[in-house]
Protein backbone atom coordinates (compact mmCIF):
# COMPACT_ATOMS: atom_id res chain seq x y z
CA UNK A 1 0.00 0.00 0.00
CA UNK A 2 1.40 3.40 -1.01
CA UNK A 3 1.22 6.30 1.39
CA UNK A 4 -0.35 9.65 0.59
CA UNK A 5 1.12 13.06 1.10
CA UNK A 6 -0.74 15.30 3.50
CA UNK A 7 -3.12 17.78 1.93
CA UNK A 8 -6.16 19.59 3.21
CA UNK A 9 -7.98 22.87 3.74
CA UNK A 10 -7.03 25.95 5.78
CA UNK A 11 -7.04 25.60 9.55
CA UNK A 12 -10.02 27.94 10.09
CA UNK A 13 -12.28 25.72 7.94
CA UNK A 14 -15.23 23.97 9.55
CA UNK A 15 -16.85 20.63 8.70
CA UNK A 16 -20.59 20.06 8.49
CA UNK A 17 -21.58 17.35 10.96
CA UNK A 18 -24.78 16.13 12.57
CA UNK A 19 -23.82 18.39 15.49
CA UNK A 20 -23.46 21.45 13.25
CA UNK A 21 -20.37 23.27 11.97
CA UNK A 22 -17.27 22.01 13.83
CA UNK A 23 -13.59 22.95 13.80
CA UNK A 24 -10.87 20.29 13.73
CA UNK A 25 -10.43 20.61 17.50
CA UNK A 26 -14.13 19.85 18.06
CA UNK A 27 -14.57 16.81 15.84
CA UNK A 28 -14.71 13.37 17.43
CA UNK A 29 -14.17 10.04 15.72
CA UNK A 30 -17.58 8.69 14.78
CA UNK A 31 -19.10 12.12 14.12
CA UNK A 32 -21.15 11.91 10.94
CA UNK A 33 -20.33 14.14 7.97
CA UNK A 34 -21.84 14.40 4.50
CA UNK A 35 -20.05 12.58 1.66
CA UNK A 36 -20.69 12.32 -2.08
CA UNK A 37 -22.26 9.02 -3.17
CA UNK A 38 -23.65 8.45 -6.69
CA UNK A 39 -24.92 11.98 -7.23
CA UNK A 40 -26.26 12.64 -3.72
CA UNK A 41 -24.84 13.44 -0.28
CA UNK A 42 -25.20 10.89 2.52
CA UNK A 43 -24.13 10.84 6.16
CA UNK A 44 -21.01 8.81 6.91
CA UNK A 45 -18.85 8.52 10.06
CA UNK A 46 -15.44 10.16 10.48
CA UNK A 47 -12.66 7.56 10.66
CA UNK A 48 -9.54 9.69 11.07
CA UNK A 49 -8.66 13.36 11.45
CA UNK A 50 -5.31 14.80 10.31
CA UNK A 51 -3.64 18.16 10.96
CA UNK A 52 -0.37 19.71 9.76
CA UNK A 53 1.13 22.90 11.27
CA UNK A 54 2.72 24.40 8.17
CA UNK A 55 2.13 23.77 4.46
CA UNK A 56 1.95 25.93 1.30
CA UNK A 57 -1.54 27.23 0.53
CA UNK A 58 -3.26 28.33 -2.64
CA UNK A 59 -6.45 30.39 -3.00
CA UNK A 60 -8.79 29.31 -5.78
CA UNK A 61 -11.87 31.26 -6.81
CA UNK A 62 -14.08 32.26 -9.70
CA UNK A 63 -16.41 35.14 -10.46
CA UNK A 64 -19.48 33.26 -9.16
CA UNK A 65 -18.58 33.68 -5.48
CA UNK A 66 -16.80 30.36 -5.03
CA UNK A 67 -13.55 30.69 -3.06
CA UNK A 68 -11.41 28.17 -1.18
CA UNK A 69 -8.06 28.18 0.62
CA UNK A 70 -6.31 24.81 0.50
CA UNK A 71 -3.09 23.00 -0.35
CA UNK A 72 -2.14 22.47 -4.03
CA UNK A 73 -2.71 18.74 -3.56
CA UNK A 74 -6.21 18.99 -2.09
CA UNK A 75 -8.61 16.56 -3.81
CA UNK A 76 -11.84 17.54 -5.56
CA UNK A 77 -14.69 15.46 -6.96
CA UNK A 78 -16.02 16.37 -10.39
CA UNK A 79 -15.88 15.44 -14.03
CA UNK A 80 -13.70 16.11 -17.05
CA UNK A 81 -14.56 16.52 -20.74
CA UNK A 82 -12.50 14.03 -22.72
CA UNK A 83 -11.99 13.37 -26.43
CA UNK A 84 -12.51 15.38 -29.59
CA UNK A 85 -15.63 16.85 -31.12
CA UNK A 86 -17.04 13.51 -32.28
CA UNK A 87 -15.76 11.41 -29.40
CA UNK A 88 -16.56 13.87 -26.57
CA UNK A 89 -17.42 12.13 -23.30
CA UNK A 90 -17.79 13.10 -19.66
CA UNK A 91 -15.66 11.16 -17.16
CA UNK A 92 -16.26 11.46 -13.42
CA UNK A 93 -12.95 11.89 -11.61
CA UNK A 94 -11.11 12.85 -8.48
CA UNK A 95 -8.34 15.39 -9.12
CA UNK A 96 -6.06 17.73 -7.21
CA UNK A 97 -6.12 21.52 -7.08
CA UNK A 98 -2.93 21.85 -9.06
CA UNK A 99 -4.20 19.60 -11.86
CA UNK A 100 -7.45 21.53 -12.53
CA UNK A 101 -7.75 22.46 -16.20
CA UNK A 102 -10.40 24.22 -18.25
CA UNK A 103 -11.95 20.84 -19.11
CA UNK A 104 -12.65 20.11 -15.43
CA UNK A 105 -15.79 20.84 -13.43
CA UNK A 106 -15.71 20.69 -9.62
CA UNK A 107 -18.82 19.49 -7.79
CA UNK A 108 -19.64 22.01 -5.06
CA UNK A 109 -22.91 20.54 -3.85
CA UNK A 110 -25.42 17.71 -4.32
CA UNK A 111 -28.86 16.98 -2.86
CA UNK A 112 -28.92 15.46 0.61
CA UNK A 113 -31.00 12.33 0.98
CA UNK A 114 -32.04 11.70 4.56
CA UNK A 115 -35.09 10.98 6.64
CA UNK A 116 -36.67 13.59 8.87
CA UNK A 117 -35.71 13.55 12.53
CA UNK A 118 -38.39 16.00 13.65
CA UNK A 119 -42.10 15.13 14.06
CA UNK A 120 -43.36 17.94 11.81
CA UNK A 121 -45.00 17.92 8.37
CA UNK A 122 -43.86 19.81 5.23
CA UNK A 123 -46.72 22.29 5.71
CA UNK A 124 -45.53 23.02 9.26
CA UNK A 125 -41.93 23.44 8.04
CA UNK A 126 -43.18 25.92 5.43
CA UNK A 127 -45.05 27.92 8.08
CA UNK A 128 -41.91 28.09 10.23
CA UNK A 129 -39.87 29.31 7.25
CA UNK A 130 -42.51 31.92 6.46
CA UNK A 131 -42.66 33.09 10.07
CA UNK A 132 -38.92 33.74 10.31
CA UNK A 133 -38.97 35.30 6.84
CA UNK A 134 -41.89 37.71 7.25
CA UNK A 135 -43.40 37.33 10.68
CA UNK A 136 -42.66 37.55 14.38
CA UNK A 137 -42.29 35.11 17.26
CA UNK A 138 -42.31 36.45 20.82
CA UNK A 139 -41.67 34.26 23.84
CA UNK A 140 -42.20 35.60 27.37
CA UNK A 141 -39.46 35.31 29.96
CA UNK A 142 -39.58 32.32 32.24
CA UNK A 143 -40.14 33.56 35.80
CA UNK A 144 -40.60 30.24 37.61
CA UNK A 145 -44.30 30.78 38.23
CA UNK A 146 -46.31 27.53 38.65
CA UNK A 147 -48.59 28.58 35.78
CA UNK A 148 -45.63 28.44 33.39
CA UNK A 149 -45.20 24.67 33.96
CA UNK A 150 -41.40 24.78 34.11
CA UNK A 151 -41.25 26.83 30.90
CA UNK A 152 -43.63 24.69 28.86
CA UNK A 153 -46.46 27.25 29.05
CA UNK A 154 -44.81 30.64 28.95
CA UNK A 155 -46.42 33.36 26.82
CA UNK A 156 -45.93 32.51 23.16
CA UNK A 157 -47.11 34.70 20.28
CA UNK A 158 -46.59 33.95 16.58
CA UNK A 159 -47.79 36.25 13.80
CA UNK A 160 -47.23 36.12 10.04
CA UNK A 161 -47.55 39.22 7.87
CA UNK A 162 -48.24 39.27 4.15
CA UNK A 163 -49.51 41.72 1.56
CA UNK A 164 -48.81 39.93 -1.73
CA UNK A 165 -51.79 37.99 -3.03
CA UNK A 166 -49.59 35.04 -3.97
CA UNK A 167 -48.18 34.94 -0.44
CA UNK A 168 -51.66 35.06 1.10
CA UNK A 169 -52.80 32.16 -1.09
CA UNK A 170 -49.69 30.17 -0.14
CA UNK A 171 -50.36 30.72 3.57
CA UNK A 172 -54.00 29.71 3.18
CA UNK A 173 -52.90 26.46 1.54
CA UNK A 174 -50.31 25.65 4.23
CA UNK A 175 -52.71 26.49 7.08
CA UNK A 176 -55.40 24.31 5.48
CA UNK A 177 -52.95 21.38 5.39
CA UNK A 178 -51.89 22.15 8.97
CA UNK A 179 -55.54 21.81 10.10
CA UNK A 180 -55.47 24.39 12.91
CA UNK A 181 -57.58 27.50 13.52
CA UNK A 182 -55.82 30.79 12.74
CA UNK A 183 -57.08 34.31 13.45
CA UNK A 184 -56.85 36.69 10.46
CA UNK A 185 -57.30 40.43 10.15
CA UNK A 186 -56.19 43.19 7.79
CA UNK A 187 -54.35 46.28 9.00
CA UNK A 188 -55.20 49.77 7.63
CA UNK A 189 -52.00 49.54 5.56
CA UNK A 190 -53.40 46.54 3.70
CA UNK A 191 -51.11 43.99 5.35
CA UNK A 192 -52.91 40.79 6.27
CA UNK A 193 -51.96 39.28 9.63
CA UNK A 194 -52.22 35.58 10.44
CA UNK A 195 -52.22 34.99 14.21
CA UNK A 196 -51.48 31.42 15.29
CA UNK A 197 -53.25 30.26 18.45
CA UNK A 198 -50.72 30.17 21.34
CA UNK A 199 -51.24 26.48 22.18
CA UNK A 200 -50.90 25.43 18.53
CA UNK A 201 -47.84 27.62 17.96
CA UNK A 202 -46.23 26.45 21.19
CA UNK A 203 -46.76 22.80 20.17
CA UNK A 204 -45.32 23.36 16.70
CA UNK A 205 -42.19 25.13 17.92
CA UNK A 206 -41.72 22.48 20.62
CA UNK A 207 -41.88 19.63 18.08
CA UNK A 208 -39.50 21.55 15.80
CA UNK A 209 -36.93 21.81 18.60
CA UNK A 210 -37.08 25.63 18.56
CA UNK A 211 -39.13 26.28 21.67
CA UNK A 212 -36.45 26.28 24.38
CA UNK A 213 -33.44 27.04 22.17
CA UNK A 214 -33.54 28.66 18.73
CA UNK A 215 -30.83 26.69 16.95
CA UNK A 216 -31.88 27.06 13.32
CA UNK A 217 -28.82 25.18 12.04
CA UNK A 218 -29.84 22.07 13.96
CA UNK A 219 -33.40 22.58 12.80
CA UNK A 220 -32.36 22.51 9.12
CA UNK A 221 -30.06 19.50 9.66
CA UNK A 222 -32.87 17.49 11.25
CA UNK A 223 -35.42 18.23 8.54
CA UNK A 224 -36.04 15.50 6.01
CA UNK A 225 -35.72 16.16 2.28
CA UNK A 226 -39.39 17.10 1.77
CA UNK A 227 -39.59 19.26 4.89
CA UNK A 228 -36.36 21.05 4.01
CA UNK A 229 -37.74 21.87 0.57
CA UNK A 230 -40.96 23.17 2.15
CA UNK A 231 -38.99 25.30 4.64
CA UNK A 232 -37.11 26.92 1.74
CA UNK A 233 -40.36 27.45 -0.15
CA UNK A 234 -41.90 29.25 2.83
CA UNK A 235 -38.84 31.48 3.22
CA UNK A 236 -38.84 32.25 -0.52
CA UNK A 237 -42.54 33.15 -0.74
CA UNK A 238 -42.15 35.38 2.34
CA UNK A 239 -39.24 37.53 1.11
CA UNK A 240 -37.95 36.11 -2.16
CA UNK A 241 -37.87 36.95 -5.85
CA UNK A 242 -36.60 35.71 -9.21
CA UNK A 243 -33.95 37.53 -11.18
CA UNK A 244 -34.02 37.84 -14.98
CA UNK A 245 -32.40 34.39 -15.29
CA UNK A 246 -35.09 32.81 -13.08
CA UNK A 247 -32.63 32.27 -10.23
CA UNK A 248 -34.13 32.44 -6.75
CA UNK A 249 -33.07 35.26 -4.44
CA UNK A 250 -33.77 35.35 -0.69
CA UNK A 251 -33.57 38.80 0.93
CA UNK A 252 -32.96 38.58 4.69
CA UNK A 253 -31.14 40.40 7.45
CA UNK A 254 -27.77 38.93 8.25
CA UNK A 255 -28.05 36.48 11.11
CA UNK A 256 -29.12 32.99 12.13
CA UNK A 257 -32.07 32.75 9.74
CA UNK A 258 -30.01 33.83 6.74
CA UNK A 259 -27.42 31.17 7.64
CA UNK A 260 -30.21 28.58 7.94
CA UNK A 261 -31.37 29.47 4.43
CA UNK A 262 -27.79 29.22 3.16
CA UNK A 263 -27.46 25.72 4.63
CA UNK A 264 -30.87 24.63 3.32
CA UNK A 265 -29.96 25.83 -0.19
CA UNK A 266 -26.76 23.78 -0.07
CA UNK A 267 -28.54 20.66 1.20
CA UNK A 268 -31.08 21.05 -1.60
CA UNK A 269 -28.26 20.56 -4.11
CA UNK A 270 -27.49 24.18 -5.01
CA UNK A 271 -24.44 26.36 -4.38
CA UNK A 272 -25.44 29.26 -2.06
CA UNK A 273 -23.88 32.66 -2.72
CA UNK A 274 -24.78 36.10 -1.41
CA UNK A 275 -24.38 39.81 -1.89
CA UNK A 276 -25.18 42.83 0.30
CA UNK A 277 -28.04 45.15 -0.56
CA UNK A 278 -28.55 48.65 0.86
CA UNK A 279 -32.05 49.94 1.63
CA UNK A 280 -31.88 53.22 -0.26
CA UNK A 281 -29.04 55.68 -0.82
CA UNK A 282 -29.25 57.29 2.62
CA UNK A 283 -30.07 54.21 4.67
CA UNK A 284 -27.40 52.46 6.69
CA UNK A 285 -29.38 49.22 6.79
CA UNK A 286 -28.09 46.32 4.72
CA UNK A 287 -29.51 42.90 4.07
CA UNK A 288 -28.26 39.64 2.64
CA UNK A 289 -29.44 38.57 -0.79
CA UNK A 290 -28.86 34.81 -0.96
CA UNK A 291 -28.87 33.09 -4.36
CA UNK A 292 -29.33 29.50 -5.53
CA UNK A 293 -26.35 28.92 -7.83
CA UNK A 294 -25.23 26.00 -9.97
CA UNK A 295 -23.87 23.04 -7.96
CA UNK A 296 -20.57 23.02 -9.85
CA UNK A 297 -17.83 25.36 -11.04
CA UNK A 298 -15.80 24.94 -14.24
CA UNK A 299 -12.03 25.12 -14.42
CA UNK A 300 -12.30 27.47 -17.41
CA UNK A 301 -13.03 30.47 -15.19
CA UNK A 302 -11.01 29.37 -12.16
CA UNK A 303 -8.20 31.57 -10.86
CA UNK A 304 -5.34 30.46 -8.61
CA UNK A 305 -3.43 32.73 -6.22
CA UNK A 306 -0.51 31.22 -4.21
CA UNK A 307 -0.32 32.51 -0.65
CA UNK A 308 2.91 34.23 0.44
CA UNK A 309 2.88 32.53 3.84
CA UNK A 310 2.59 28.92 4.95
CA UNK A 311 -0.37 27.90 7.05
CA UNK A 312 -1.85 25.10 9.13
CA UNK A 313 -4.17 22.71 7.32
CA UNK A 314 -6.39 19.78 8.24
CA UNK A 315 -8.41 17.03 6.64
CA UNK A 316 -10.45 14.01 7.62
CA UNK A 317 -11.16 10.50 6.33
CA UNK A 318 -14.50 8.76 5.95
CA UNK A 319 -16.04 5.90 3.97
CA UNK A 320 -17.25 8.05 1.05
CA UNK A 321 -14.02 9.94 0.35
CA UNK A 322 -15.42 13.47 0.65
CA UNK A 323 -16.87 15.95 3.12
CA UNK A 324 -18.53 19.39 3.31
CA UNK A 325 -16.45 22.45 4.26
CA UNK A 326 -17.31 25.99 5.27
CA UNK A 327 -14.77 28.79 4.86
CA UNK A 328 -16.20 32.17 5.82
CA UNK A 329 -19.55 32.31 4.04
CA UNK A 330 -18.64 29.74 1.38
CA UNK A 331 -19.93 26.14 1.66
CA UNK A 332 -18.57 23.50 -0.69
CA UNK A 333 -17.83 19.80 -1.16
CA UNK A 334 -14.22 18.59 -1.17
CA UNK A 335 -12.23 15.34 -1.14
CA UNK A 336 -11.03 13.72 2.07
CA UNK A 337 -7.49 12.77 3.08
CA UNK A 338 -7.21 9.17 1.94
CA UNK A 339 -6.29 9.11 -1.77
CA UNK A 340 -2.92 7.30 -2.28
CA UNK A 341 -0.27 8.86 -4.51
CA UNK A 342 0.04 5.72 -6.62
CA UNK A 343 -3.06 6.66 -8.61
CA UNK A 344 -1.41 9.85 -9.90
CA UNK A 345 -2.88 13.32 -10.03
CA UNK A 346 -6.16 12.05 -11.47
CA UNK A 347 -8.25 8.92 -11.08
CA UNK A 348 -11.74 7.80 -11.99
CA UNK A 349 -14.22 8.05 -9.14
CA UNK A 350 -14.93 4.32 -9.35
CA UNK A 351 -11.25 3.43 -8.94
CA UNK A 352 -10.94 5.98 -6.17
CA UNK A 353 -13.67 4.32 -4.13
CA UNK A 354 -12.46 0.79 -4.90
CA UNK A 355 -8.91 1.60 -3.75
CA UNK A 356 -10.31 2.84 -0.42
CA UNK A 357 -12.32 -0.27 0.42
CA UNK A 358 -12.11 -0.81 4.16
CA UNK A 359 -8.50 0.34 4.43
CA UNK A 360 -7.23 3.70 5.64
CA UNK A 361 -4.34 5.29 3.76
CA UNK A 362 -2.42 7.09 6.45
CA UNK A 363 -0.74 10.40 5.55
CA UNK A 364 3.01 10.65 6.13
CA UNK A 365 2.36 13.21 8.88
CA UNK A 366 0.75 12.57 12.24
CA UNK A 367 -2.95 11.95 12.44
CA UNK A 368 -4.75 13.27 15.48
CA UNK A 369 -7.41 10.99 16.93
CA UNK A 370 -9.73 12.75 19.33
Amino acid sequence: MQEARFYGVANDSKALTRRGWLHVSEIRLGDEVLGFDSGVLRWTPVRLVGWHPQLPLVRIHNENFFEALCTPGQRWIGHCRRGGTRTRRIVQEVFSTQSVKKEHSIYLSAPVEDERMLPITPAEAALIGFTYGDGSMNRSEYTGAPSQAFGRRVGFRVQIFQKKLFGVRFLESMISQWGRDVTRYIRPTGIEVFYLQPDDARSLWYRAGLYFEEDLTQFVLKLGTRCRKAFLEGAFVAEGSFDRRKIRHYAQNQGAFAEAIRLAIFMAGKFPSHSLKHDGDKSEKTCYVLREGKPYVTGQRMQFWPQKQLGAVWNLTNDLGSWVVKQGDCIFLTGDGSVPLGTGSETSLGAYRNVKGHQVHRPTYAITQF
